[in-house]
């Protein structure tokens, strides 16, 4: 089975459903962020308080050097950490910092509580890739299953034309006896000449029942070829099938009753259908949550530190002279500290389309259910039935 045609295009549609699944887990990916900028502002002075000298020009530099990472959970929550660098310089004596190093460290989250909240809403990609997976590796037993009986089938109808061309054959044979007696008895005058024809149009429809059955003994070695996926270009392919097997009765110590109830237990036709309920399930969780209002709890917790150069005023001469390193200094021995807790609430003023949503998954989710239920009462039907058609047969 290894190269039968309809199993290798199966076997690729497994792996796409296991591909997708191990995608969907991208959704949990840490991102990772950078961001650099420069920024250089020049501005006419109209006051001596922007610069603290008789200057006609205002300027300010800011370098900034910023790393982020962001963290998705499974139940909607998500994680910050924010680390922002920025060197400042400026022309204004008023900054007793210049140049200035600041250095902040942020450690946030974000729950939401209403809407977006729960694994089935947050996670509903990763579910569904999950649900698609274990369909499509159900459905691939199945396809599995139906190729191996449709190769089995296809064996044994070559095994059947191969007995009926024997059988044929057998025929002819007699029927070419027949002929020579009948030729036989005429020539005694036991028999008259008109039973000849007879004779001979039996060998004539013999001869074409060999035909028809050769040709059908061809017909099953080509099918049986490819369904074990042999090309018609391949030498194989010119060489006849020989079947070694012949059907044979297996018994089972099993009651009937049991073996049909452990059948039906087992049938992919079920759990392909509870794949699609399931699914319908959790599209039906996510439009009932797009209704609900976004509440949102964010908190986060900052430290923050600061460094630079400072200047005598009236000698220029450096006092104070400390870089990135400082201010990094202060946040690892936490100095200072800020927080952050707040909600936030936004509320739909029209909810309409998610609504709608919602009546097109329900109504796709009772339609799969009623499906679901008729084919579970037609195989209860079947459990009950069997014990009382059994003796009957």
């Amino acid at each position: 089975m290894q190269n039968n045609f309809d199993i290798r295009v199966d076997r690729v549609t497994l792996q796409e459903a296991d591909w997708a699944l191990k995608g969907s887990y991208g959704l949990y990916d840490t991102l990772l962020t950078f961001d650099w900028y420069t920024q250089v502002s020049r501005q006419p002075t109209t006051s001596q308080l922007q610069v603290g000298t008789l200057t006609t020009e205002y300027m300010n530099r800011q370098d900034a050097y910023n790393l982020g990472l962001q963290q998705m959970t499974p139940w909607g929550q998500s994680f910050q950490f924010q680390w922002e660098n920025t060197r400042g310089r400026s022309n204004s004596s008023f900054n007793y910092l210049n140049p200035s190093y600041t250095s902040s460290g942020l450690l946030g989250t974000t729950l939401p509580l209403l809407r977006g909240f729960g694994r089935d809403v947050a996670s509903v990609t990763v579910l569904k890739a999950k649900i698609d997976q274990s369909v499509a590796d159900v459905s691939f037993v199945k396809n599995l299953r139906d190729s191996l009986l449709q190769v089995e089938s296809d064996y044994f109808q070559l095994v059947y034309a191969i007995k009926d061309l024997e059988a044929k054959e057998a025929a002819l044979e007699l029927a070419r006896k027949f002929q020579d007696e009948t030729r036989k008895k005429i020539e005694v005058g036991v028999l008259a000449p008109i039973e000849q024809v007879t004779a001979d149009a039996q060998v004539a429809t013999r001869d074409q029942d060999i035909i028809t059955a050769s040709q059908s003994v061809g017909d099953r070695n080509d099918i049986l070829k490819l369904d074990m996926g042999i090309p018609k270009e391949s030498a194989d392919w010119q060489r006849p099938i020989h079947p070694t097997d012949e059907p044979k009765l297996i018994s089972n110590d099993k009651p009937e009753a049991q073996l049909i109830e452990d059948a039906l237990a087992r049938r992919p036709e079920i759990a392909i259908l509870q794949g699609k309920v399931d699914k319908d399930k959790l599209d039906l969780k996510v439009a009932k949550n797009a209704t609900l209002p976004t509440l949102n709890l964010s908190a986060s917790l900052t430290y923050n530190g600061a460094a630079g150069t400072i200047r005598d005023p009236r000698t220029g001469q450096v006092i104070w002279d400390y870089g990135f390193p400082k201010a990094w200094s202060q946040i690892t021995n936490l100095d200072y500290k800020s927080y952050f807790v707040g909600l936030s609430l936004a509320i739909l003023a029209w909810v309409q389309v998610h609504i709608h949503s919602q009546v097109v998954f329900l109504l796709a989710l009772n339609g799969l259910l009623l499906v679901l239920g008729s084919v579970l009462e037609i195989y209860s039907a079947i459990i009950i039935l069997a014990p009382l058609i059994a003796p009957m047969g």
